[in-house]
């Protein structure tokens, strides 16, 4: 048995050794706290300006669901008739205007980029040629409500992976003093 002037005297002691570490800590606690504010207020400052930006998207009434199909061993053509089949199948539920399949959703971090030329020219400075790409199913514009300045849609019946839409900047990079419709492009990148 321990006499009680004892007990207290080591708890004492101990509080002393926690209220030290304890007020080392409080910097560390303030710094962190500034920093979560402050990317708070960037976050809400970003999405503000997405707000008023004309992104060329329209995105009211429009729901993304993700299907993990990447996940499934089977041949990219598999893969790619199970997307056209999910599509088609949603497009005839009550309700549904138009759906369609993305690689990357719009206006997220996530996306390819490749080095692009026009295939009849010279190359390009890399620096100059790289160019962010995705990867989109028939009925893309129509159901994020994207015009087509020129050319046209993806058709539900197309497959082949070669065909590309581009957008006005990459158009008048690649080809500027012509149109870019029947036009080919190809990536400079080794693994493309």
């Amino acid at each position: 048995a321990s006499a009680p002037g004892n007990l207290l005297k080591s708890r004492t002691a101990g509080t002393g050794r926690r209220r030290i570490v304890g007020r080392a800590f409080i910097p560390l606690e303030v710094a962190l706290s500034f920093a979560l504010v402050s990317i708070a207020t960037l976050l809400s400052q970003s999405l503000i300006r997405l707000e008023t930006e004309q992104t060329g998207f329209d995105l009211d009434h429009v729901t993304i669901q993700t299907a993990p199909f990447h996940l499934l061993d089977i041949p990219l053509a598999a893969r790619m008739e199970l997307y056209h089949r999910m599509k088609n199948r949603l497009e005839q539920l009550p309700g549904i205007n138009s759906a369609t399949f993305t690689l990357f959703t719009p206006m997220t971090s996530f996306q390819l980029t490749s080095s692009f030329q026009a295939a009849n020219s010279e190359p390009h400075p890399p620096e100059d040629s790289r160019m962010p790409y995705n990867h989109v199913g028939p009925g893309y514009f129509r159901t994020m409500k994207t015009s087509i300045l020129q050319g046209r849609e993806f058709q539900d019946n197309e497959r082949d992976l070669s065909v590309c839409v581009l957008n006005q900047s990459a158009a008048a990079y690649l080809f500027p003093r012509q149109s870019g419709i029947g036009q080919y492009v190809r990536s400079t990148d080794k693994h493309r």
